[in-house]
Order: C-alpha cells, then structure tokens, then sequence
C-alpha cells in the first residue's frame, strides 16, 4: 500500500503577555519554642543540682522569647530558665539534651 504525505501547514502562534503575580511578603511571627512533653524543672530548692549552660557553650540571645512546658501554668522566658539553669533548678538528665527547639527559640549560638 503506497503512503504519501501531505504538507502540514502549523496554524500561527502569538505569545501571551506575561504579568508576574504579585507578591505579598508572609507575616513575621515573634520565636516561641513548641511545647516539650514534660517539664523539666523540678520542684526542688534551686541550687540543689549542679550548674547547667542549657546552650551548652555560650549564652541565651533572646532572653525574652518564651517556651511553653505542658502542664505549667505560664511559660517561662529563655532569660529565666537560662539563669534557673545555671542556679541548679534544672535536672541534669534534661540539661544533658535539651531540645533543639529550646535551644533555636532561645537563640543559643
């Protein structure tokens, strides 16, 4: 069975004009840590553990965002736990690993 072809004749393209969208910039939210499961500062007098650098080297730089440990009433500033820390009111076992989120949020280096 012979095939010819015919010639294809492509129907003429005009571009589109392009207008980017426009951007809207996302809001700035001020630093909180999530919650933790459990809260790691004991009810013991302070000073009854050894000092604890919750950066581990180096100090809190925004001591005045909060973190939110489950089952307290009022979240603590990073200033605040950073010195309970060092005063001895934090377990070692938690000063041991405290958690990233902590750590970020509270603007350890």
């Amino acid at each position: 069975i012979p095939v010819t072809t015919s010639p294809v004749t492509p129907a003429p393209v005009t571009p589109a004009p392009v207008t980017p969208a426009p951007v809207t910039p996302a809001p700035v939210i001020p630093v909180t840590t999530s919650p933790v499961t459990s809260a790691p500062v004991t009810t013991s007098p302070v000073n009854s553990f050894p000092a604890c650098n919750i950066c581990g080297e180096g100090m809190v730089s925004k001591p005045a965002n909060t973190i939110d440990f489950l089952g307290d009433a009022d979240p603590v500033t990073c200033g605040d736990f950073y010195q309970l820390a060092l005063d001895g009111g934090v377990n070692p076992s938690f000063c041991a690993d405290v958690p990233m989120e902590i750590k970020m949020g509270c603007g350890c280096p």
